[in-house]
């Protein structure tokens, strides 16, 4: 099996809109981490994971208004964490997009930030090569490695595994 390594470098920047205006350059696309005081984690989590993949960091945070919904909540948004990719191979405008995409997912699902609730659903495209994402740098909260291979059930299938436990413990109230 070929596993496809991504590298991504992470940046941490204070949760503030005159920070996030500064993210506007070319390079400027990727993923993002928003960290808050939740009234339930602790301060300071991480509690959302998010992509700028047609679009730099600012316009994405300042076009759909992520600012003013997070600024406008209970809770306190404290930092921003940008990631980018950090490929040696080159590649399109359309490949990164899609690799960010899968990678976004990849993140929640290993990570489950408390307001990616809907994304937890999300599944990877069943054509997606196994993926590897190791984070570098300012990467928060997030765990240093994490894998299409953990999160995906093509490549695995823990029913069988349930169904086994089930009948063991089925039989061990039979008796």
């Amino acid at each position: 099996m070929n596993i496809k390594v991504v590298n991504i470098l992470w940046e941490k920047y204070p949760f503030a809109l005159d920070e996030i205006k500064k993210l506007d350059q070319e390079k400027h696309h990727g993923l993002y981490q928003i960290y808050a005081d939740h009234p339930v984690y602790g301060l300071n989590r991480l509690i959302y994971i998010g992509k700028a993949n047609q679009q730099t960091f600012s316009a994405r945070l300042g076009e759909r208004q992520e600012y003013y919904d997070f600024i406008e909540t209970i809770l306190n948004p404290t930092y921003l964490h940008i990631g980018m990719l950090a490929e040696s191979d080159e590649i399109t405008l359309e490949e990164r997009d899609e690799m960010i995409d899968k990678i976004e997912v990849i993140l929640i699902k290993s990570n489950l930030p408390a307001l990616n609730a809907s994304g937890v659903r999300t599944l990877l495209p069943k054509e997606t090569e196994p993926i590897l994402v190791l984070n570098w740098e300012e990467y928060g909260e997030l765990t240093p490695e994490a894998s299409s291979i953990r999160v995906s059930y093509k490549y695995w299938d823990n029913t069988k595994i349930l169904s086994d436990k089930h009948a063991k413990h089925k039989q061990a109230i039979l008796y």
